[in-house]
């Protein structure tokens, strides 16, 4: 436990957590998982958070001395705190993106990318994403970007 003026910071955690227990007993309008439902090594990434932003939450240090001490931007401890008094140590986890690793492309986009790999096999990675950005302007259609491209090309070559 880590001790400052004869206090561990646990024992400010559990004053802090029951002074907002009115707060917390109220319904939230979206109601998210209980802490249990998410993994340890998310609660401790959780937990991580809280120690870096707990002496500013018992008015110990300002977010500046805690940005100079552990180098993490200001905005993204502003954020951590909001989220802290929002919904607690659940609003410290790491959200999860409902897209997350997914490409989403026109069907005609992907075809024209397989038919200029297939026809263009010696090109670089920049030329074809440079024809068929061509072609999407000729066509009127929104451009994929370079990573897109990439993650197309990758997956058809490491597929095939």
């Amino acid at each position: 436990m880590l001790r400052k003026s004869g206090v561990c910071l646990a024992q400010r955690f559990i004053a802090i957590w029951n002074d907002s227990k009115s707060e917390r007993l109220m319904p939230m309008q979206n109601e998210q998982l209980p802490l249990t439902a998410y993994s340890e090594e998310q609660r401790q990434a959780a937990v991580e958070k809280y120690k870096i932003i707990a002496p500013y939450l018992i008015n110990e240090k300002t977010l500046t001395v805690i940005t100079e001490e552990t180098g993490i931007a200001k905005r993204t401890l502003q954020y951590w705190i909001r989220d802290y008094k929002q919904l607690g140590l659940k609003g410290l986890i790491r959200k999860t993106r409902s897209n997350d690793g997914k490409i989403h492309l026109e069907p005609e986009i992907v075809v024209l990318v397989e038919q200029l790999i297939l026809k263009n096999k010696r090109n670089s990675l920049t030329s074809i994403h440079r024809m068929i950005c061509e072609q999407c302007q000729k066509k009127g259609w929104q451009e994929p970007s370079y990573y897109q491209v990439y993650k197309m090309i990758s997956s058809i070559l490491f597929n095939s």
